[in-house]
C-alpha cells in the first residue's frame, strides 16, 4: 500500500510544526559533531574526542547519535537479501545477558568496529556502534530488540519475530529511548536505496509516542504499561508524525471491520491552526480535503469510506502523510 508517493520505509524527512514538543537545543553539539572527521582508527578514538569536548551526560549521548547518523548508511544489500518477516536475523538473544556475556559483548564489539570501518551496517550494528560508545563514554546504555510495522500492512498482524533494534541510555538516572538506525535516513522501499537525512526525532522520545512505532520484545523496557496486543492494532504512524507533537487522541486503533461505508471520527491535539488537511483510500489518489472543527484546542472531524474490499486510508497534514488505517471488509 502507498500513500501516492514512492513509498518510505525508516525515515520521512523531518519537516518542522509548530509546538514541535519534541525539539531540544542541541546547537552546540550537533555543529561540533558536523565538524569531526567521518573516519576514525577505532570507537576508542571517537570516545576519546567526545569524551574531551563534552562533559554532560545528555552531551554525550546526543554527540554519539549525531556522528553514527551523519556517517553511517543503512545497508540495503544486506536488508534486501533477508526475509525479515519469517526468518529471526539476531544471534543473540540480550536478554539473558549473563548467560550471553562471553558471546555477545565480543560479538556487539566486532559489530560495532565494522560499522566504523565499512560506514554501512544493519539496524544491529547501529544500536551495537551506540552502545559502544556510550560505554566508552561512562554512560548507561542497553540495546533492545522489538517490532516495528515495517509497512501499513502489518497493522493487525502479530510479527512473527523480532524485526528492530534501538537503544536506551540512562541520563541523570532516568532511561531514555532513541533509535539512531531511523535518526539516519530513509529507506526507499520501492527503488531499494538509502537516502541519509538525519533527524532528531528519534532521540530521547518520550516512552509513549515511542510506542507508536516500538515495541520491545521484553515489556520493561517499553516504560509504559501498553503490550504487543496494544502495539499490534495502532495505526502505521510516518515519520512526519512523530517529529511534528502532532497528538491523535481518537481513533486510537488503526483496525476496523466493517461493510459498505464506514464513518471514522478523529479528535486531534496540537494540530496548527492553518494546516491542511487531506485524505486518500487509493494509492496515488485523489485526495480528499477534510474541514475540521476547532473547539479548545482539539480538532475534530470525521470521514466516510466506502468498503469494497480489504482497504486502507491515509491522514495527510499539508500533505505529509501522518498516520494509516486498516479496513477488513465482512
Amino acid at each position: 500500500m502507498s500513500t501516492g508517493k514512492t513509498h518510505i520505509v525508516f525515515l520521512s524527512f523531518l519537516f518542522i510544526f509548530p509546538g514541535n514538543i519534541l525539539a531540544q537545543d542541541f546547537i552546540r553539539v550537533d555543529q561540533t559533531v558536523k565538524a569531526y572527521s567521518s573516519d576514525w582508527p577505532s570507537p576508542e578514538d571517537l570516545a576519546s574526542q567526545i569524551n574531551h569536548d563534552f562533559s554532560l551526560p545528555v552531551e554525550k549521548a546526543r554527540a554519539i547519535y549525531d556522528w553514527i547518523t551523519y556517517n553511517i548508511a543503512y545497508d540495503i544489500k544486506e536488508y534486501f537479501s533477508r526475509d525479515m518477516y519469517t526468518s529471526p536475523y539476531y544471534v543473540h538473544s540480550l536478554i539473558r545477558r549473563e548467560e550471553n556475556y562471553y558471546i555477545e559483548d565480543p560479538y556487539r564489539i566486532y559489530m560495532a568496529e565494522e560499522a566504523m570501518y565499512n560506514k554501512k551496517t544493519l539496524c544491529e550494528g547501529y544500536a551495537s556502534l551506540y552502545k559502544r560508545l556510550a560505554d566508552l563514554t561512562n554512560l548507561e546504555c542497553v540495546i533492545i530488540p522489538g517490532y516495528v510495522k515495517m509497512l501499513p500492512k502489518d497493522i493487525g498482524r502479530k510479527p512473527a519475530s523480532v524485526n528492530h533494534t534501538w537503544n536506551a541510555v540512562k541520563i541523570e538516572g532516568k532511561w531514555k529511548l532513541l533509535d539512531v538506525t531511523w535518526g539516519a535516513g530513509e529507506l526507499d522501499y520501492d527503488k531499494k536505496i538509502f537516502l541519509p537525512a538525519f533527524s532528531d526525532a528519534y532521540f530521547l522520545v518520550p516512552p509513549g509516542r515511542f510506542f507508536l512505532q516500538h515495541c520491545p520484545r521484553n515489556a520493561q523496557w517499553s516504560f509504559t504499561d501498553k503490550t504487543i496486543k496494544d502495539f499490534i492494532t495502532l495505526p502505521y504512524f510516518y515519520r512526519t508524525y512523530i517529529s511534528s507533537g502532532i497528538d491523535i487522541i481518537e481513533p486510537e486503533k488503526g483496525l476496523f471491520y466493517a461493510s459498505g461505508k464506514i464513518r471514522v471520527r478523529f479528535r486531534v491535539k496540537n494540530l496548527p491552526k492553518y494546516a491542511d488537511l487531506s485524505y486518500t483510500t487509493q494509492e496515488g489518489g485523489p485526495w480528499s480535503t477534510v474541514y475540521p472543527g476547532r473547539k479548545a484546542g482539539i480538532t475534530t472531524f470525521t470521514i466516510t469510506v466506502k468498503v469494497r474490499h480489504d482497504t486502507y486510508f491515509t491522514i495527510f497534514t499539508d500533505n505529509h502523510a501522518m498516520a494509516t488505517y486498516k479496513i477488513i471488509l465482512l
